[in-house]
């Protein structure tokens, strides 16, 4: 490993082992919003916003896990990493959906089974924003009557991104490798190929998110793409080489 990729991975992504006390408060405040907007949508009306944050700190963090691996080993075992993030939400995700079924059967009427059942479906394989999308539900319409899993719409785009952003980064990567094997040089920049991956995806997400909420808005608020940007940016906060230099202090108050 070149002297260069040391640096950069002792100036850049929060270690494994440490803990960050604002990012845990920031997900705190997340969730406060949220719960507060679905008990007083009238009065904590973007409330939502919380799940925008969730988002950015997702790509935060698991940017910065993939970053390590990437940049000290020269691959991501991309098996093991899928395998973690399906054991650490799985079971508690599948345990709800296993009650929401029982409590479908007792407490909801028969002329709603089977939206409750298909969305139930797209809940366990983490496709649901995308069944919400198919039946063009807006989330913001009071007179839709929600399912008892519609809210796993933003897991659901949690595990897509899991899924994909190992793949194009470790893609990127290996292709660079590729085309600058024959050329002299003193190896790849990890740091460089992550930040310049993430800000493609920023600014095409970010622009398919514009247009197509202004083509769909119920549809846009679900679909994977509108959504990738958010992640992306919290992954290039985490290739800011500076922001581990800010005091402690100071990054708890930001």
């Amino acid at each position: 490993m070149s002297t260069q990729t040391v640096k950069t991975t002792e100036t850049s992504a929060p270690s494994r082992s440490s803990f960050r006390p604002e990012l845990q408060g920031l997900r705190a405040l997340a969730v406060g919003l949220v719960l507060l907007f679905h008990l007083w949508p009238n009065h904590v009306s973007g409330g939502f916003v919380g799940v925008d944050v969730f988002f950015v700190v997702s790509g935060f963090l698991i940017t910065g896990h993939l970053y390590r691996e990437l940049s000290t080993t020269g691959t991501i075992a991309l098996s093991k990493f899928w395998a973690r993030r399906v054991m650490r939400l799985l079971p508690l995700a599948f345990t709800v959906l296993v009650f929401s079924v029982i409590a479908m059967l007792f407490f909801v009427p028969q002329t709603v089974w089977g939206m409750n059942v298909r969305q139930i479906l797209g809940s366990l394989f983490y496709v649901e924003n995308w069944v919400l999308a198919a039946d063009s539900v807006d989330y913001m319409a009071a007179e839709n009557e929600p399912s008892l899993v519609q809210h796993y719409w933003s897991l659901s785009i949690e595990e897509q991104f899991y899924i994909v952003l190992p793949l194009l980064l470790l893609g990127t990567y290996l292709l660079t490798k590729f085309l600058r094997k024959n050329k002299q040089g003193t190896g790849l920049d990890t740091q460089k190929i992550f930040i310049w991956t993430l800000l493609g995806i920023t600014v095409a997400t970010f622009i398919f998110s514009v247009l197509y909420t202004n083509y769909n808005a119920a549809q846009a608020y679900f679909v994977t793409p509108t959504r990738f940007w958010e992640f992306s940016t919290g992954g290039l906060l985490a290739m800011l080489p500076a922001a581990t230099k800010i005091p402690n202090q100071l990054q708890n108050l930001l």
